[in-house]
């Protein structure tokens, strides 16, 4: 592990920020900065990447003591290249490449500085990161960036469970409050070229700086909050529109050149919508690969190295393992779908909408699921009542599950029992594109075993009106041929 170079005493420290239509924000968070900074010796390089909405104007009006304007007149750069820009014309030693609508604490900067000159091992330093729309929740979210479902890059806000009591290494940092020492910053080339616009450049600034021998930390010792995404909604659609329209096709370069083939795999099935972005990206294939050995021949770490370090600070992985786990129980390859599932289910950290309770819970449920196909009916309760003992709300789909597997055991009443539990149960499917969840499907076969409990425990009147409502939501001919025959059977009983 490389180590960092910042000396002692009291360097020159750069804060870098980027800016494009930031509206009134960019004011408030410098008056932030001046008014809670003790620490004497730093500047602040704001780069105005060509704003039209004059939110850099008060720079102009009235120069302020340790603030240097820097305005790009020609096309749009974005954020990353902004950045980059600002960096070249900062004189620090230190560079903190904050975003242009932030909060900070009394003694922030100082608090960073003894940070890195007592571990030499900090190669990027993030601050934890609070959401500055609920200013309450501040010492309850440490803020760090992993990967999201659909980017295996976008950013989420991280729940400590526990927070750290010092600086942890961490997979990636955040360009929110992104500090690293010049010389690290000047090593690895700067963020990378091959973005566009905004997103993922941090991330992929954090990957090669780790290839290239340095760690990112993140620290309880300072708080920041953040006014992402609020802000851009109200208050510049414009930027919003402008980062969605190239985050895909970063994603893309980035995954390609930065994961293995497998992690690769994984990123391009989850973007495989975002057609016009797969063009230009298969376009720029040939310049990737030459970046792609460059990084390789580099880098004196590697990916894999990357993975095992952050195994349990990677939810995408989990994610992952999650669907290729659903691949293998739709394939009926059962002994793969389990392995899959398990390694799901050790989620300690959330991406996006998918907390770590849910994702266990889900993922039990799966493993009750594929035990049941494997005809373990023991072993699938146990793991059922298991699951039950947890404190997420669960899915209807596990109620209907007890129910089968009480009926496998031929057990009617207690099959009955959890089969009314889970028409009761609110119809939602909080995981989104985890279970592609069919309303339809899901009363077919509740209303179909529902019959068949009633059936075997000699209620035929209420069997063959389960039997009715289970052939109203099948569409398959043959299944509705099905549960007619045993309606049929239920009328013969009755007569």
């Amino acid at each position: 592990m490389k180590k960092n170079k910042i000396p002692k005493g009291t360097p020159l420290v750069s804060i870098v920020i980027s800016v494009y239509n930031e509206g009134n924000w960019l004011k408030k968070t410098i008056i932030d900065i001046e008014d809670k900074t003790q620490y004497k010796n730093y500047e602040i390089v704001v780069m105005d990447d060509n704003s039209t909405d004059k939110s850099c104007d008060f720079l102009r009006k009235k120069k302020r003591k340790n603030i240097r304007l820097i305005t790009n007149k020609g096309k749009n750069l974005g954020v990353s290249r902004g950045r980059h820009k600002g960096a070249k014309n900062a004189k620090g030693e230190l560079l903190i490449f904050l975003d242009g609508h932030m909060l900070v604490e009394e003694k922030w900067l100082t608090k960073i500085i003894k940070e890195f000159q007592n571990n030499r091992n900090i190669g990027i330093l993030n601050p934890m990161i609070y959401n500055a729309h609920k200013p309450t929740q501040k010492r309850k979210l440490s803020g760090g960036y992993t990967n999201a479902s659909i980017s295996m890059w976008a950013p989420v806000w991280l729940k400590g469970n526990p927070l750290p009591k010092k600086a942890i290494p961490v997979p990636f940092c955040s360009a929110c409050t992104f500090c690293i020492p010049k010389h690290v910053y000047e090593e690895i080339g700067g963020f990378p070229k091959w973005i566009k616009g905004w997103g993922p450049e941090d991330r992929s600034f954090s990957i090669l700086a780790y290839l290239r021998g340095y760690t990112c930390y993140q620290t309880p010792a300072v708080w920041v909050g953040h006014f992402y995404p609020e802000n851009l909604k109200n208050d510049n659609p414009e930027l919003l529109n402008m980062r969605r329209e190239n985050i895909a096709l970063n994603c893309l370069k980035s995954c390609y050149l930065l994961y293995d083939n497998k992690d690769f795999g994984w990123a391009q099935k989850r973007l495989e919508n975002y057609a016009e972005p797969f063009k230009k990206f298969k376009k720029a294939l040939p310049q990737l690969r030459k970046q792609k050995e460059k990084i390789q021949k580099e880098s004196v770490r590697d990916y894999q190295e990357f993975t095992k370090q952050f195994k349990d600070r990677l939810p995408y992985r989990n994610i992952e393992h999650f669907l290729a786990g659903n691949e293998h129980q739709k394939n009926k390859n059962f002994i793969k779908a389990l392995k899959g599932f398990k390694k799901a289910s050790q989620m300690k950290y959330g991406v996006k909408d998918y907390e770590p309770h849910k994702i266990k819970a889900l993922s039990l449920i799966k493993i009750t699921e594929v035990l049941v196909s494997q005809k373990k009916y023991d072993k699938a309760l146990n793991q059922a009542l298991q699951i039950l003992k947890l404190k997420e709300p669960h899915p209807a789909m596990l109620y209907v599950l007890m129910g089968r597997i009480f009926c496998a055991q031929e057990l009617w009443g207690n099959a009955i029992f959890w089969l009314k539990q889970g028409e009761k149960k609110k119809l939602t499917n909080d995981y989104k594109d985890l279970v592609k969840f069919n309303e339809n499907d899901f009363k077919k076969g509740l209303y179909d075993w529902w019959g068949y409990a009633l059936f075997r425990k000699k209620d035929y009147l209420k069997a063959i009106e389960k039997f009715d409502l289970a052939c109203k939501y099948e569409k398959n001919q043959k299944e509705v041929e099905r549960m007619r025959k045993n309606k049929r059977l239920c009328l013969k009983k009755l007569a």
